[in-house]
């Protein structure tokens, strides 16, 4: 409770999920998603130790996160910042020639075909233009039928979720510079 007595609303969703979490669990085997997924129960012979690699390597990572901030049903703007590391023996490398954190903007508009269907096509804009060597350049042209295929969707999805497509699309091609680069 915060000071005026009132709860926090986070506290409140705490609250709502560990409700609703105890309320579903079945043993100790997880969900999965859809009716082609396969579960397994959680038991003590399926958690292992990773093991030590005799070769030291570096390590990297790459994640992004995006966020609408305007859409209606035809378009959407998201805006997405990209963020790289990686270490070696347990250290971060500083990295010089590449930006730890990029950030963008994505456009996604609906767009008719020739053959009467209909597309997505999403484009990136950099938030700086030194960021531009680190991104896909080239606009992004999903189909309906193709996001049908690749999302298992019965009912087009929200716009919004294309902004998470071009996430994916410049996670990859960051990642390759950065590969590249260290």
């Amino acid at each position: 409770m915060n000071t005026n007595g009132k709860k926090s609303p986070l506290k409140e969703c705490i609250q709502f999920i560990e409700k609703c979490k105890k309320e579903g669990l079945k043993g100790d085997t997880p969900y999965s998603e859809g009716e082609e997924g396969e579960s397994f129960d959680i038991t003590g012979d399926r958690i292992f130790k990773i093991p030590e690699c005799d070769e030291k390597r570096k390590l990297g990572f790459v994640d992004g996160g995006t966020a609408s901030i305007l859409s209606a049903a035809d378009f959407s703007i998201s805006l997405t910042r990209i963020a790289g590391v990686i270490f070696e023996e347990n250290n971060i490398i500083d990295l010089e020639e590449i930006p730890e954190v990029i950030e963008f903007y994505s456009a996604t508009i609906l767009i008719p075909l020739d053959d009467g269907k209909i597309a997505y096509n999403i484009q990136i804009f950099p938030r700086e233009p030194e960021f531009m060597e680190f991104l896909p350049t080239e606009e992004i042209i999903i189909k309906m039928d193709e996001v049908r295929i690749l999302y298992g969707f019965r009912f087009r999805p929200s716009i919004e979720t294309f902004g998470g497509v071009a996430m994916r699309f410049a996670e990859w091609f960051y990642a390759k510079k950065l590969l590249i680069s260290n």
